[in-house]
């Protein structure tokens, strides 16, 4: 059941390289959704010695197609080992069968959510990669090249500090309920305990809500300061306002909604991630 997890999320890469992760949809997109896009997951365990653009998608392709195999085969001695102990086990029964997976699913719940929210994690990565591809296409120079860097980065920290806001806000209203208990709470004598609780559990909430607030009070501001800069670097390159520059031209109406959608695709994927983030640690 492991291999057929890990099968998935080598499908993925393998769709994402060859163009068929995203399924076509009616409306018309600003950008191709069947560009052949590796995952950087890919990239990264793929030496890079003799690789050129001729030739690196090749690689990149027999990579993941021998992994698949390599997975293939695993997965088919796995079953067959699994029919040789079934058959062989005296009063193997359906219902031992089902006992059997149902254990093994509650144990895997958390390694296959892990690899799910990978696997749709890539579909961001897709998107925002593709949008990339199709702005660079409109680029003319490098100026237009360093707009998109910067206002993406800008939107991307900006969002950032607004999904760690609510993160501890969330965690604030988790610790703050009533079942919690301290370290305090967990001591076996009673009267120790309730000296000790008396004495400084009363501390330890009021400093922990502190430093809470201390520390969205930081995040605030950091989320208010990106806001600013990004609706400035959108304002700055908006047509009514591009100063006309033979080394700067101005950004055309559809890299400027390129520019948008990827913004757009950078806040999914944080708000995908802190989800996730959420799940685990609340």
């Amino acid at each position: 059941m492991v291999i057929q997890t890990y099968h998935l999320l080598w499908t993925a890469y393998l769709k994402s390289g060859t163009g068929q992760l995203i399924l076509q949809v009616q409306t018309q997109s600003l950008y191709s959704l069947t560009s052949s896009i590796w995952p950087k997951q890919v990239t990264a365990m793929v030496s890079v010695t003799n690789i050129n653009s001729a030739n690196e998608n090749e690689i990149y392709l027999n990579f993941v197609n021998k992994h698949l195999l390599k997975l293939n085969a695993q997965l088919r001695s796995y079953k067959h080992n699994l029919n040789m102990k079934a058959n062989h086990y005296s009063g193997y029964t359906l219902t031992i069968q089902n006992c059997i997976e149902t254990y093994i699913e509650q144990h895997l719940q958390s390694f296959r959510l892990n690899i799910e929210h990978h696997i749709e994690l890539l579909h961001y990565d897709y998107h925002i990669r593709a949008l990339k591809l199709e702005y660079l296409r409109h680029c003319s120079n490098e100026y237009q090249k360093q707009q998109l860097k910067e206002i993406c980065q800008t939107k991307y920290a900006q969002e950032m500090a607004e999904q760690e806001s609510r993160l501890i806000k969330q965690q604030m209203n988790y610790s703050n309920l009533p079942n919690q208990s301290t370290l305090i709470d967990s001591i076996q004598s009673i009267d120790i305990r309730q000296q000790l609780f008396n004495e400084y559990k009363e501390i330890a909430v009021q400093s922990r809500a502190n430093l809470f607030q201390i520390y969205i009070k930081s995040v605030n501001d950091e989320r208010q300061e990106y806001r600013k800069k990004f609706e400035d670097q959108m304002e700055k390159i908006q047509p009514i306002h591009e100063l006309i520059d033979d080394n700067n031209p101005k950004l055309s109406p559809i890299m400027i909604q390129l520019i948008d959608q990827r913004c757009q695709k950078i806040i999914e994927r944080l708000k995908c991630i802190y989800r996730f983030k959420t799940q685990f640690t609340l």
